[in-house]
């Protein structure tokens, strides 16, 4: 009988986390060059401080790697852990971690032959570009420099083809859980990073995979306030007619009323909670 199974869970919190790990590293990188681009440096400067944290996003880009095979595992995990091994070549009397896996490219076809949604081209395509760029680092022995902007845009590309939320939801709930460690869970850094994704993205993109356009207004989200402790950001989908907003977070839709704010004087009352979500004045809702 094989030892020490590891449930679904144990697959997709380490996916999370290398996920969240190589986000954060590409994001406070872009942080960074944002603040050079502001500054009086030397072209010569600037390019050697992106050679100094190749390493760094080299291994952000092996690390997104290894998330997707997790998460491909979880979901194959979920039909049957066993599915993940070579009973052929391995003692079946054996701990679970000591069996031979099966290798990266089977991953896929494995996952499509129990799991009723496909992954599709799409997800393919965007894995494979990840894992021939990771062979690549491998084999040059780092030579390869990854961007900041490249890893950013890895990630959001594969919240939107593989992950069951919206990547920023998923790194909303990361943050608040880290609360306890000190780390800034606070509304400034959720939108602080939704502004680096806006810098590296261009604008197709940037509606693609955060489902806005830069000329959107800003809108607070009940439902983000409640769940996230502040993380509240709203972005209008910027479609003709105004009527409503989408969350880039929750991905929650708000319908307006249709009068003006009497404090703000935009369109943006909530018609669920009646409240304004430019300037949070609360209204009475008529019965």
């Amino acid at each position: 009988m094989i030892k020490n199974i590891p449930e679904p869970d144990d697959f997709y919190i380490s996916s999370m986390n290398y996920l969240n790990m190589a986000w954060g590293v590409a994001i406070e990188i872009q942080s960074a060059m944002t603040e050079i681009s502001h500054s009086n440096l030397e072209r010569e400067e600037v390019e050697a401080f992106k050679k100094s944290n190749k390493f760094y996003l080299n291994n952000c880009l092996m690390l997104v790697h290894q998330a997707v095979e997790l998460y491909l595992k979880f979901r194959i995990s979920e039909v049957n852990p066993l599915l993940l091994v070579d009973l052929k070549n391995g003692d079946k009397d054996a701990d679970f971690s000591d069996l031979v896996s099966i290798g990266a490219k089977q991953l896929i076809k494995v996952h499509d032959s129990v799991i009723p949604k496909k992954l599709g081209r799409k997800v393919e395509k965007v894995y494979n570009d990840i894992r021939i760029k990771r062979n690549k680092i491998m084999h040059s022995t780092g030579r390869v420099l990854q961007e900041e902007g490249g890893i950013i845009s890895q990630i959001l590309y594969i919240s939107k083809y593989l992950l069951d939320k919206p990547w920023l939801e998923i790194r909303a709930e990361f943050l608040t859980g880290r609360r306890y460690l000190g780390h800034d869970t606070s509304l400034e850094q959720i939108n602080s990073e939704f502004e680096h994704c806006l810098e590296v993205l261009n604008e197709q993109d940037v509606r693609f995979l955060l489902g806005v356009t830069r000329s959107d207004l800003k809108f607070f989200c009940p439902m983000c306030s409640e769940h996230f402790e502040g993380l509240s950001q709203y972005k209008t989908l910027g479609t003709k007619e105004k009527e409503g907003a989408v969350c880039v977070i929750c991905k929650r839709v708000a319908q307006f009323e249709d009068f003006k704010c009497v404090d703000c004087n935009l369109s943006a009352v909530d018609s669920d909670y009646y409240s304004c979500l430019s300037c949070l004045t609360e209204y009475e809702k008529e019965v």
